[in-house]
């Protein structure tokens, strides 16, 4: 089995270049840009909890006491401020609204740079 092969089988996060390098990624808090990292890591095109049932389009769920257990996320109130921004800066979009009896809210990923790799997405749909 050579080095490449064995590479790629282990798990990753693909964020393009052009993202990180862009003026929109580096006018976002460190925070929003780590949270932003974990939510696309949380994607998993094989979970049908990952995909909308309405409109087929990518999502993603996380709970509050998971961001909690990130350095930097001190408390509920940082992470909702954090959220906010990526939805306020078009990052993401609020698709399921989460809360009583333990609901998450589903997020969806927005802007130029929400789209994931084709090879993955497209098997999904």
């Amino acid at each position: 089995m050579s080095i490449l092969h064995r590479q790629n089988k282990r798990p990753c996060v693909v964020i393009y270049l052009d993202c990180l390098r862009s003026p929109e990624f580096c006018s976002l808090t460190p925070r929003a840009q780590i949270l932003w990292i974990r939510l696309r890591g949380q994607f998993n095109p094989n979970n049908p909890d990952c995909w909308n049932k309405a409109t087929g389009q990518p999502q993603v769920k996380f709970s509050y006491s998971e961001l909690l257990k990130i350095k930097g996320f001190h408390s509920k109130l940082t992470i909702s401020g954090v959220f906010k921004e990526l939805i306020d800066k078009g990052w993401l979009t609020l698709t399921e609204r989460g809360g009583k009896g333990g609901a998450l809210s589903a997020y969806s990923f927005a802007g130029k740079f929400a789209n994931f790799p084709k090879s993955r997405v497209n098997n999904k749909k």
